[in-house]
């Protein structure tokens, strides 16, 4: 399924509305905002972060493919392209897709039982012994789902999630 948007100020709506979106496509020219404020918004997002982006651009400049990977861009596309490449590309983005869930438990059983349902489903597990772990997990890297004790020596699992949601809404517990 494809969703457009004519300008950056659309594309964040969408995205606020569409939680599933796998890809963004930008064009480096557009009115407002350029495709550089796309990515840098995409970049600076604890919930879109993990988003792959494409450019696409008449520029060949080297310093705006430069600048656009520098802010995220995992791909480059020159106009026109021809469709066949970039929907391989699009697939490959796609289907390269981590699916991150943190658990954040003390308990190594725990962690073992949930591993063992989730790897086989195709999701990463990463893990967590206390709150404070889980908030510099959730900073270092994008996390797509996570599933908490309801207490740490550190906070309950209710106020990691309250802080968790300040600094990355949208993230599911």
């Amino acid at each position: 399924r494809v969703v457009t948007a004519l300008s950056v100020s659309e594309a964040k709506k969408i995205l606020h509305a569409c939680p599933d979106i796998a890809l963004v496509m930008t064009d480096l020219r557009m009115p407002g905002e350029d495709g550089f404020a796309m990515l840098e918004y995409l970049k600076n997002s604890g919930r879109y972060r993990h988003i792959p982006a494409i450019i696409s651009t008449v520029s060949s400049s080297s310093d705006h493919v430069a600048r656009a990977v520098e802010l995220g861009a995992r791909d480059f596309v020159a106009k026109p392209f021809d469709a066949e490449n970039l929907v391989c590309r699009i697939k490959r983005l796609v289907e390269k897709r981590r699916r991150i869930i943190l658990l954040v438990t003390g308990e190594a059983t725990c962690f073992q039982v949930l591993s063992r349902i989730l790897i086989p489903e195709g999701f990463e597990v990463e893990t967590a012994a206390t709150g404070k772990d889980a908030c510099h997990k959730i900073e270092k890297e994008p996390i797509d789902f996570v599933i908490s004790e309801l207490a740490f020596d550190d906070m309950t699992g209710f106020e990691l999630m309250l802080k968790v949601q300040e600094s990355h809404p949208g993230i599911p517990f």
